[in-house]
């Protein structure tokens, strides 16, 4: 019996290990690229962009076509005797409006311009929602380190205090160091308060962005996420914005103005009506038929076609001057946007390189110092805040210059880093 309830706790024990291995095998990691998967997938703004590109780009084949044919029937009424004694005539007829042949093509075009409108916005966002995610990835990320850095502090100030309490014991320091440490301690409870506060806005906001409830813990991957590493020196500037999907958007813009002012233009022209007529019945005439042409007349142009040519041309207008002013804003803004990455990118470096060994070098020595009773409370707790300040403002930076980054590579539409990267395509 003993044995049978063992083997029972054994097989217990190992299937709860199992359930255990098995739920941190399979807990999501979330990366970079993970995020920019589940972004483009998920998100239903995108996804209604795309169907109104797609509806714009089917409806390009029917602006070719003519219209349905009208087919009608007739029959007399209020007839004389001899009429009705002839029998009522009856009609059948088939009708079909053809416009001026060039009407098709302006049609044709207007609505290829339309559907490269709708396309050039669904690029546009995509890279707009990739910049959204990339960066509230990247907030989280230097929150939750900052958080951890907070705690790192709140028990290096523990350490601190109890070597405080040990020297006043001693005798070798006074009780205004130790009431010191208690204090540091309490300001960094509150911090470490409002840091959490803070991070689970940022979980919200990312959990958002990436369609998850907004109370899902995020797993982030337990190695240290370096700075995007540029692939290319950012030296001519004016040359990227080439690429750049608002100036795309707007060029088509100007493409579809210029499109529906050639179809103003062509309202001048006539529209045909083709009428067939055929008799029948048992009283019909031999042979008998009737074909009928009608050409439409732009009897009106002086309110009707006039005003649809000048409301064009101002649209046409409209579109050229804000591409001008696309232009211009697109370049000024990969300007300054090069110009702080470039920045960021050195302060990085030098937080890499200097300063965070600088403050672990003096936190050590100052720690080793008061030990030994030649420095005081007070420089210990500066080289121990400075050290921590330091960190958390190198995870600040990161996010910042990830931020900057993105905002760059939106647009100009193009990877210029390491940062995962879909493309402006479809």
């Amino acid at each position: 019996m003993i044995k049978c309830l063992k083997l029972k706790g054994i097989v217990v024990l190992l299937a709860g290990a199992c359930a255990l291995f098995l739920n941190m095998s399979y807990a999501e990691i979330l990366t970079p690229a993970a995020v920019l998967k589940r972004v483009l997938s998920k998100n239903s703004e995108l996804a209604a962009m795309e169907s109104k590109f797609l509806s714009q780009d089917y409806a390009i084949r029917s602006s070719y076509s003519l219209q349905d044919p009208k087919i009608g029937i007739m029959q007399e009424k209020n007839m004389t005797r001899m009429e009705q004694e002839m029998g009522a005539m009856k009609t059948w007829s088939v009708s079909q409006e053809i416009l001026f042949p060039t009407k098709y093509f302006a049609k044709g075009a207007t609505q290829r311009a339309s559907a490269s409108v709708a396309r050039q916005e669904f690029l546009n966002k995509k890279l707009d929602l990739r910049q959204k995610a990339l960066t509230s990835y990247f907030n989280f990320y230097a929150g939750e380190k900052i958080l951890k850095l907070r705690m790192a502090q709140k028990d290096t100030l523990r350490q601190i205090a109890r070597v405080a309490e040990a020297k006043r014991g001693a005798g070798t320091a006074s009780q205004q160091d130790e009431m010191k440490s208690h204090v540091e301690q309490t300001r960094v409870e509150n911090e470490l308060l409002l840091q959490k506060l803070e991070l689970i806005e940022l979980q919200s906001d990312l959990n958002a962005i990436l369609n998850f409830p907004p109370n899902k813990e995020m797993t982030l991957p337990e190695t240290e996420l370096k700075k995007p590493i540029l692939q290319s020196p950012l030296k001519d500037v004016s040359k990227l914005t080439k690429n750049s999907k608002i100036i795309e958007t707007q060029e088509a813009v100007l493409k579809k103005a210029s499109a529906e002012k050639t179809l103003a233009w062509m309202s001048y022209l006539p529209d045909l009506m083709l009428t067939y007529q055929e008799p029948y019945g048992s009283n019909k005439p031999e042979n008998a038929y009737s074909l009928g042409v009608e050409m439409s007349i732009p009897l009106w142009f002086f309110t009707k076609q006039t005003s649809e040519v000048a409301s064009s041309k101002a649209a046409v207008w409209e579109a050229r001057n804000t591409l001008i002013q696309t232009k211009i804003d697109v370049d000024a803004k990969a300007q300054t946007m090069a110009s702080a990455v470039e920045t960021y990118d050195k302060l990085l470096s030098i937080f890499e390189t200097a300063l965070i060994p600088q403050a672990e070098s003096t936190l050590k020595a100052s720690h080793s110092a008061y030990s030994a009773g030649k420095v005081g409370f007070v420089e210990l707790l500066d080289s121990q805040n400075t050290l921590y300040s330091i960190k958390m403002d190198y995870y600040r930076n990161i996010a910042k210059y990830v931020d900057v980054l993105l905002s760059l590579e939106r647009l100009v539409a193009q990877s210029l880093s390491d940062l995962p990267f879909e493309g402006g395509g479809l």
